[in-house]
């Protein structure tokens, strides 16, 4: 009984995981105030958090941001182009469904099915292009055709996760 709470004892270690993991998600909050660093801070959070979970470094915050620096432009530049696309499917469904109400029935079903097919498409690399960049040392090109390859082998997993990280907004909004 007096090994479980020792310094080296596991609820020690569990600690020590939960609040490293609690200091990553203040550090990618942090760094993701502004619109820019979205996507490096996203994938350095992936990074460590891997880091973290597999216990390889004790050095959080420093393992963080060298991780945020390397190859900060192609990073930004990915979350800029999936932010985009992302506000660009936005307001096209808001258009089609919201804005335009005297469409028929008929025309929204039409309209709705290629854009749930690209949202869909979407989904891929806005849920697996992070953790793969964080994983993997590839080009971005290479990166993005792994997502959607993965994405598409397991869709299920892909469509459960996208839930699981939107349930939280959608609690909040009802």
């Amino acid at each position: 009984m007096s090994q479980f709470f020792s310094l080296d004892g596991p609820l020690m270690s569990a600690l020590e995981r939960i609040a490293n993991l609690a200091l990553i998600n203040i550090l990618w909050l942090l760094c993701s105030i502004f619109i820019l660093p979205l996507g490096p801070a996203t994938e350095a959070m992936c990074y460590c958090t891997m880091k973290v979970l597999k216990n390889e470094d004790s050095h959080v915050i420093r393992m963080f941001f060298r991780e945020l620096k390397d190859n900060f432009l192609k990073k930004m530049l990915a979350g800029l182009i999936l932010l985009l696309v992302g506000a660009g499917l936005y307001f096209q469904y808001r258009l089609v469904f919201d804005w335009q109400s005297d469409l028929s029935s008929n025309v929204k079903i039409i309209a709705g099915v290629p854009m749930a097919t690209v949202a869909l498409i979407y989904l891929f690399p806005a849920m697996l292009l992070f953790p793969l960049c964080a994983t993997f040392e590839n080009s971005m090109k290479q990166t993005l055709l792994n997502s959607f390859l993965i994405g598409i082998k397991n869709l299920f997993f892909v469509l459960l996760m996208a839930i699981i990280q939107a349930l939280p907004a959608i609690v909040f909004y009802f």
